[in-house]
């Protein structure tokens, strides 16, 4: 791999990111474009740092195989770096819209409880069903303190304790138990 060619190759790779940030800007809200922005910032800065790196490598060292070994590896290591990064910007723009998608879905429900809430109709219903709640519940109470409704349920304890009695006093004698 040639220096020249790597050099043009990163050179392109950072007109991508840019490109491509600029591309999908326009379906971001404002706050989400400051973050994906200095996301490519970052991976462009990377990018440009490795350029540097090569300029200087090459300087450095003689053109070999090595030499074009270590351009081929900056060559895959920057495109899966640009990779990466779309990826992250595809992401964040996946998650805003998902976000505003619950934002309204809930908003949706938040309106529709505040109209059903609001309805006249429903309203009137409520109230017509603490009204009904409220009369059963007194007629329960004026029921239960009647002194014939006590008088019953006081039978009613001596039969159930006397039926009580004599079930154990059969048992004792299925089982044969002696007291």
């Amino acid at each position: 791999m040639e220096l020249e060619y790597t050099i043009n190759y990163l050179d392109e790779k950072i007109e991508e990111i840019n490109a491509y940030v600029e591309m999908r800007a326009n379906d971001m809200p404002e706050d989400i474009v400051d973050k994906v922005i200095k996301l490519k910032d970052r991976s462009v800065t990377v990018l440009e740092d490795v350029k540097a790196k090569v300029i200087d490598t090459a300087s450095k060292v003689e053109h070999d195989d090595e030499f074009a070994s270590f351009l081929d590896q900056v060559v895959e290591k920057s495109e899966a770096a640009v990779e990466y990064t779309k990826a992250k910007i595809d992401e964040t723009v996946a998650m805003v819209r998902h976000d505003e998608k619950l934002k309204e879905a809930s908003k949706q429900i938040q309106d529709t409880f505040d109209e059903i809430k609001n309805n006249d109709e429903v309203k009137e219903m409520v109230s017509s069903i603490k009204e009904v709640t409220a009369s059963i519940y007194s007629q329960i109470e004026d029921y239960m303190s009647k002194p014939e409704t006590q008088e019953t349920i006081a039978k009613a304890k001596i039969s159930t304790v006397k039926i009580a009695e004599k079930g154990v006093v059969a048992l004792k004698k299925l089982l044969k138990v002696e007291d």
